[in-house]
């Protein structure tokens, strides 16, 4: 119910209420639209992690990895993978709410680790190449290497979109203790480790690829395949849960 002096304040003031729509029609317009973009962000990543599994499995095969059953992105393989992607969203969205769906993030979470550690190894186990440096991509102009600063830390905004679940979760915690008090405890232990350790997966990949290191740094190591296999059917755990 609005209070007393609120109802006063509006009926003295209509433009205040103008205002207060138009900003929540913004916030949630602004909303709305970071989902769109973040599950665009997750369908093609997903896409990606079965074109990549198609690729392993027919390279382990002896397959021609061009063949349509290979996923080969110039015979649709990539639009096809998004359509099955999608398939899969649309039955977890048959879960009705985040209590039911614990097994959910429970995968996701799995993979998650799964496929950072997987990473992590194997630029630990190349980064003796000592190919990235503190400089920089050599050769490049001060213009690129903005645009590549500014790339990563587009990657990084990305890697906290999580935070318009927040409330969300928030909203289901028992009281007392204060749920505010709460996430903010939980939700600082957790970001400042996961930083921590994606910093080093970072700095492990660069170390060992340098400038050759690709947007998805999975995509850059050749084998072992079965390592390979195993993280890109993490990612694709992750997507599921993550895109849920």
């Amino acid at each position: 119910m609005i209070s007393t002096d609120v109802r006063l304040l509006f009926a003295a003031r209509p433009d205040a209420l103008t205002r207060a729509s138009l900003v929540r029609s913004f916030a949630r317009s602004l909303a709305r639209s970071l989902v769109r973009q973040v599950m665009w962000a997750y369908a093609i990543t997903g896409g990606e992690a079965i074109v990549a599994i198609a690729q392993v499995a027919c390279e382990y095969e002896g397959a021609d990895l061009t063949s349509a059953q290979c996923f080969y992105p110039a015979t649709g393989g990539m639009w096809k993978a998004i359509l099955i992607f999608g398939g899969a969203q649309l039955a977890l969205s048959q879960v009705r709410n985040l209590e039911e769906a614990w097994w959910v993030s429970i995968f996701g979470t799995i993979g998650s680790i799964l496929y950072s550690l997987i990473a992590l190894v194997l630029g630990m186990a190349h980064a003796d190449n000592g190919l990235g440096s503190v400089g920089g991509t050599t050769g490049s102009s001060a213009a690129e290497k903005t645009f590549q600063i500014l790339n990563g830390f587009g990657s990084i905004a990305f890697a906290y979109n999580f935070a318009q679940i927040l409330p969300e979760i928030q909203s289901t915690l028992r009281q007392p203790p204060s749920a505010i008090r709460t996430m903010t405890k939980v939700s600082s232990i957790a970001i400042t480790s996961a930083y921590v350790f994606y910093i080093w997966v970072a700095v492990a990949g660069y170390a060992s690829l340098g400038a050759s290191v690709q947007p998805i740094i999975l995509q850059s190591f050749c084998g072992p395949n079965w390592a390979i296999m195993l993280a890109q059917i993490s990612i694709l755990l992750h997507m599921l849960s993550g895109g849920y």
